[in-house]
């Protein structure tokens, strides 16, 4: 028999550590319906930025937005997505091994935050907004990061024209949906994996 503690509108198993039904508001909370939050009155994010995960390697990009729409509902966007290049048969367009290299490589790993309004915003990219670097990311003094629509973002990237020196890419419908987002949550933060 387990321990049960009755928590409002759940119960939370004392020897999981968890609860054992999911949490009422959703993906307010965070991406584990199931998590205690060890201080539940800190442990969403008040502020209604959207959280988004990049992986370098399954070129996949996932936005959990914390604004509700009508029914309720938390929006969640997948799209798939390109960053780096294969110029001089490096091999490295979605390449987590070369987010060292200038001009070549994928956005480095770490935390990023979207610069809708601020100084540097402004680009010449197709549905292209900056990306600024948290303090603690690495950045292999490379800079000048977009999340950007291009013609052929999934193509071999051979050169010598690139659709990505870096840049997180995708197709024009995908990163309009991206922008929408971003847009409607400004300053949401975005974490790259390998």
């Amino acid at each position: 028999r387990q321990s049960l503690l009755g928590a409002g509108f759940r119960n939370l198993s004392l020897l999981q550590g968890r609860y054992i039904t999911q949490d009422p508001i959703g993906l307010k909370g965070g991406w584990n319906f199931y998590q205690y939050p060890l201080n539940p009155i800190t442990d969403i994010d008040p502020l209604g930025l959207a959280t988004c995960l990049y992986s370098i390697t399954l070129g996949m990009l996932s936005c959990v937005s914390d604004t509700s729409s009508d029914d309720n509902s938390y929006g969640v966007l997948t799209i798939s997505v390109a960053s780096g290049n294969n110029g001089n048969n490096m091999q490295c367009k979605n390449n987590p091994g070369c987010t060292h290299l200038q001009n070549r490589g994928p956005i480095p790993q770490g935390v990023w935050s979207w610069n809708v309004n601020g100084p540097g915003a402004t680009n010449r990219k197709p549905n292209g907004i900056r990306l600024v670097p948290s303090a603690n990311t690495e950045t292999y003094n490379r800079d000048g990061f977009l999340t950007h629509s291009c013609l052929n973002a999934f193509g071999p990237s051979l050169g010598p024209r690139f659709c990505s020196e870096g840049c997180i890419t995708g197709s024009s419908n995908d990163m309009q949906k991206l922008n929408e987002l971003i847009f409607s949550e400004p300053d949401s933060t975005l974490t790259v994996t390998d």
